[in-house]
């Protein structure tokens, strides 16, 4: 069972889930939406890109969950690849206390704990997660149309919740699925 205690949004104590998140120190969150999208994230996030939308709907979550910060989504396009879009600014921990990447050099990595814990710090197992990068960090081919369009005959790239190699991609999904995001503090 994992237990989590949030303070102004910050891991104060935690149990079973790898303990508690450093104070301080330059550690960054990291989490997967509760909330499931269709790939359109331009629509869906009401803005001008399927980036922009992913990362306002990062923002969307983190501020319903009062974590504050600035958040981007991991999501690469195709001309666009998400680890450029990541500042260096790790390690990166989850809302459980869990260690998931210790630098940005390792975003195109196996992580080290599985990508599963939500916004509200709960364990979140129930779907992939939108991105649109393979797991060796490229960018791959199926993004949706670059995050705008939810129809069922493009693709999109998913990582799995369930797979520490596959976190970032090595699944698709027709664009009109629900799957999350992953959204990273910057």
């Amino acid at each position: 069972m994992r237990m989590t205690i949030l303070m102004a949004g910050w891991l104060v104590a935690g149990c079973g889930g790898g303990g508690a998140m450093p104070d301080g120190g330059g550690a960054k969150r990291v989490f997967v939406t509760s909330t499931t999208y269709t790939g359109d994230l331009k629509t869906q996030g009401s803005a001008a890109t399927g980036l922009e939308g992913g990362d306002r709907l990062c923002l969307t979550a983190a501020t319903a969950a009062a974590l504050g910060g600035t958040w981007t989504a991991w999501l690469s396009t195709s001309t666009t690849v998400a680890s450029a879009r990541i500042a260096d600014v790790g390690p990166w921990f989850q809302l459980d206390g869990s260690k998931t990447f210790e630098a940005k050099a390792a975003l195109d990595q196996a992580a080290l704990a599985f990508v599963d814990i939500n916004e509200h710090g709960q364990a979140d197992g129930n779907s992939g997660h939108w991105t649109g990068t393979l797991p060796s960090g490229s960018p791959a081919s199926d993004n949706c149309t670059d995050w705008s369009a939810a129809g069922s005959s493009v693709r999109g790239e998913t990582g799995g919740v369930d797979s520490l190699d596959m976190w970032s991609g090595g699944y698709t999904n027709s664009c009109g699925t629900k799957n999350r995001l992953v959204c990273f503090e910057q």
